[in-house]
């Protein structure tokens, strides 16, 4: 049983990252990605042969990311973002996600899950 922080590594000020992630003894990929136009970050899950299961979801604070998810490959748990300074909302700035930043994303496993009765 589990809650976990995602540990998100960007590369400075990068527009694009992504990294492998393991959630529920699976590998997952985690794709970020920096919209400028809109000012906010989206990211993409894929199974770890980089088959998608979600494209552009706008990481916004105090949800579940995979809740409306139907594909059988989603990850058992609760993928989610905070904001430890507070705050609601999206991650609105290049340099708001992950690392030191304010927004974490954080995974709750399918067993916490059902502790909690989730």
């Amino acid at each position: 049983m589990a809650v976990y922080r995602i540990p998100v590594r960007p590369s400075a000020r990068s527009p694009f990252f992504e990294q492998r992630t393991s959630l529920d003894g699976a590998e997952y990929v985690l794709k970020f990605k920096w919209n400028e136009r809109r000012s906010r970050w989206t990211f993409d899950l894929a199974d770890q042969s980089e088959d998608p299961i979600i494209s552009g979801v706008t990481v916004n604070t105090g949800f579940d990311f995979l809740a409306r998810v139907t594909d059988s490959r989603k990850p058992a748990g609760i993928l989610t973002a905070l904001d430890s300074s507070g705050a609601e909302g999206e991650a609105d700035t290049i340099d708001g996600l992950g690392g030191d930043n304010p927004i974490q994303l954080w995974y709750l496993d399918a067993d916490e899950v059902a502790r909690l009765g989730l």
